[in-house]
């Protein structure tokens, strides 16, 4: 085993035939994956560019037409490992009947999955009874549909109970496991937070309030809100900010531009200095 230098979940070193085996029927079940609904993040074409752009503008439109919204970045502990196996097994029991076998067969991978640890001269296993582990080739995409579709029918929910997204149809902005939700104001996230958190908790997910925030301009607007018929407990559980990091760029209120413009220009010289000796070997 080996581990990340920025998280404490630790990453499988799993044998190369079982990586190519879940790639193959990850690539079999790709025709017949049901649509995203906010989903940036491990699936094909997702790059951060496209949510830091979206984040960037609707801060943007916030500023210009001076409305008072609130972004709550939502941090959820240990996701890949502690995503509930039933939560994977009702997501590919959607898949069409000529999907099948490779849907069985990703499940059964899953389920069997062994952990395998040694110390010393000791040797022994733990079986996976939930999460998919990182390390495999089906563990980021597998996690991050199952995780987008679950939460596309709580926003279903949302919208028939009569709630509007701010920018339809994005209630948020997901990637993998990187939540970023736009609220209209206090009391449409007083009313709507919850119910995510329930829906996180029926995946077998949890909030880690330590690593989330609430982003405002104006934190008066909010204290000076009366608390009834909507509570406010669970937003204050938060860290209230003006600006934070989201995928790890600056993101929220009262930033320097400067300051965005020297990280974007940052990033775009570090990508050619990655891509460059393959550019010019290309010609």
């Amino acid at each position: 085993m080996q581990h990340s230098h920025h998280e404490e979940r630790p990453i499988l070193l799993l044998e190369v035939l079982q990586k190519l085996y879940a790639g193959i029927l990850m690539q079999r079940l790709a025709p017949h994956w049901p649509p995203l609904n906010c989903q940036l993040g491990a699936v094909s074409g997702g790059q951060p560019i496209e949510a830091l752009f979206a984040a960037q503008h609707m801060v943007a439109l916030a500023t210009v037409t001076n409305k008072d919204l609130l972004f709550v970045k939502l941090d959820i502990k240990g996701a890949f490992d502690n995503l509930r196996h039933a939560s994977v097994a009702a997501f590919l029991a959607r898949m069409p009947e000529s999907a099948c076998y490779e849907a069985m067969r990703l499940l059964t991978l899953l389920l069997d999955q062994k952990i395998q640890f040694s110390f010393l001269n000791t040797h022994w296993d733990i079986h996976s009874t939930n999460g998919t582990p990182q390390g495999g080739s089906h563990s980021a995409g597998l996690f991050a549909r199952t995780l987008d579709h679950a939460i596309g029918t709580w926003t279903t929910d949302w919208e028939a109970a009569g709630h509007i997204p701010l920018y339809p149809p994005l209630w948020m902005l997901l990637f993998v496991d990187d939540i970023l939700l736009c609220f209209n104001g206090w009391r449409q996230a007083a009313e709507l937070l919850p119910t995510l958190g329930e829906c996180l908790s029926e995946l077998g997910l949890e909030i880690n309030f330590a690593k989330s925030c609430l982003v405002i301009r104006d934190a008066r607007h909010l204290s000076s809100s009366p608390a009834q018929p909507h509570n406010l407990e669970l937003l204050r559980r938060f860290p209230w900010v003006h600006h934070t990091q989201y995928l790890r760029k600056s993101f929220g209120y009262h930033l320097d531009v400067d300051a965005l413009h020297q990280q974007a220009i940052q990033s775009i010289f570090a990508a050619w200095g990655k891509l460059k000796p393959v550019l010019q070997k290309a010609h």
